[in-house]
């Protein structure tokens, strides 16, 4: 409207979430953390990795996951960061995955989905995790105000706040949410 379209021209078209999503059964038992996406700067990652440190030091069982393409400078820190930490044995990375079923056994084996994105316009994948019963926990970017209203369909934290993620993700251990219904 701004660049003076006509609104009667504009047409929104949702974003698309593949239907097995919604069929996802989530057996885990053990405190499974994800982030899956772009392995980029702007998405955060190392505050997700200084999150996990702080609940290691306070005892909590927990694994994080982080998937998906990566450039390569970014994930040479991050290897090296929790290399660093000492969590080897509690953060792996995994590669790109593309097809629906590969997304959909990811997703069955989280019990959390961590978003610590510096910007984010919207996070298709947080509707993906959503979809697949998972809880969701996003910074606040714009993307994740706009899906997530805090404590009741997910949990959200400051920009850059490993110490405010750390609570949410302890939170969304003790008080899981599932919002299943509002990606539908």
């Amino acid at each position: 409207k701004n660049l003076g379209c006509k609104e009667n021209k504009i047409v929104v078209i949702p974003n698309n979430i593949e239907k097995e999503l919604f069929k996802t059964k989530n057996g885990y038992k053990e405190n499974n953390i994800l982030f899956f996406g772009r392995i980029h700067p702007i998405k955060n990652i190392e505050c997700l990795i200084k999150a996990i440190k702080i609940l290691s030091n306070k005892k909590l069982q927990l694994n994080g996951n982080i998937v998906g393409p990566a450039e390569d400078k970014y994930l040479k820190k991050l290897k090296l960061m929790v290399r660093r930490f000492g969590l080897e044995n509690k953060i792996q990375f995994g590669k790109q995955i593309n097809s629906t079923k590969e997304k959909t056994a990811m997703y069955s084996k989280a019990k959390i989905l961590v978003l610590p994105s510096r910007w984010e316009a919207f996070g298709i994948v947080i509707i993906e995790a959503m979809a697949a019963g998972l809880t969701v926990i996003s910074s606040k970017t714009n993307g994740g105000t706009e899906i997530i209203e805090d404590n009741k369909t997910g949990y959200l934290f400051e920009i850059d706040n490993e110490k405010e993620l750390a609570e949410k993700i302890e939170l969304a251990i003790k008080k899981p949410i599932n919002a299943r219904e509002k990606a539908k």
